[in-house]
Formats: structure tokens, sequence, C-alpha cells
């Protein structure tokens, strides 16, 4: 009786460590198995007339803030903008912002961008009386179909 025990532990545990170097030989083929290189997403391309309409609303919106019209930002902006804040807050910071920067002298489009929400992102290198500033501006279309401005942000481009 003893032997038949003896013979069927030392059976269950050569199938044990039979069955756990194959899952550890699993393991170690699929750590070694070469990885698919990660595929960049598809570049997105904005419809001709969404491109169209977004460079007027930019060419807008730049020609407001030359002229220190920052309410008229406001207004013609998208309700996702306008979410951000009230209009009053957004026309004090851009004054003070004006106030920082010196007058508005000119403008350069550096980039364009569509996002597959299709969010278009315009950048631009600005540069005023007192700094170079990169200003992006972000439209999309409303579902009315009208291209509105959804994002102004700007930061300071930093001289090395």
């Amino acid at each position: 009786m003893k032997f038949v025990r003896f013979v069927a532990i030392v059976a269950l545990s050569v199938a044990l460590a039979a069955l756990a170097g194959c899952s550890s030989k699993k393991e170690k083929d699929a750590a070694v198995a070469p990885v698919a290189p990660l595929q960049k997403p598809a570049a997105i391309v904005a419809p001709p007339q969404d491109k169209i309409d977004a460079a007027a609303v930019a060419t807008t919106v730049l020609a407001q803030i030359k002229s220190g019209e920052f309410a008229a930002i406001y207004k013609a902006a998208s309700p996702i903008f306008k979410e951000m804040g009230a209009e009053d807050g957004f026309v004090a910071m851009m004054e003070k912002t004006r106030k920082k920067t010196g007058p508005f002298i000119s403008s350069k489009e550096v980039s364009f961008v569509t996002s597959p929400e299709k969010f278009n992102f315009i950048i631009y290198h600005v540069q005023y009386k007192n700094i170079a500033s990169e200003l992006r501006l972000t439209t999309a279309r409303s579902k009315s179909g009208k291209m509105e401005l959804c994002g102004l942000n700007q930061k300071d481009i930093r001289k090395k």
C-alpha cells in the first residue's frame, strides 16, 4: 500500500512539474516574442471647406485681437468657449494680457491640424511690441453648420 501511495505522489509531482514547466515556457516565449510596432493613427485631413471656414474665423479673431475688440471675440464664440467664464472676465483677462504684450504687430500661421473629433487647431507665432507668443485658436462646426471659435490659448515663446 505504501508503494502505491509513493508511486501516486511521484506521478502527481511529475505531472505538476511538467505543467509548471509548460506554463513557464509559454510565458518565456511570450516575453521573447517580437511585438508588432505601434501604428500611428491616420492623419485627419479637414475637408477643404472646413479649412477655409476655420481660416476665416482665425483671420477675424486675429483682427479683433489687433484692434482690441475682445467683447466681439466672446460674442461670436461657441457655447463651449463661453462655458469657460463670463464675457467681462474674458475681456478683463485679454486687456491685462495686452498691457503685458503691448500692441499686436504681426502673425504667421505655423500649423493647422484637425483632430479625430473634428476640432481644428490653428497655431500662429505672434509678435507683439514687448513679446513673441504662440497663439492657438481652436475652431469647430456647430450643429447648425457654422464654424466657431472654441478655444484661444496663448503662451510666451522663450528665447534661447
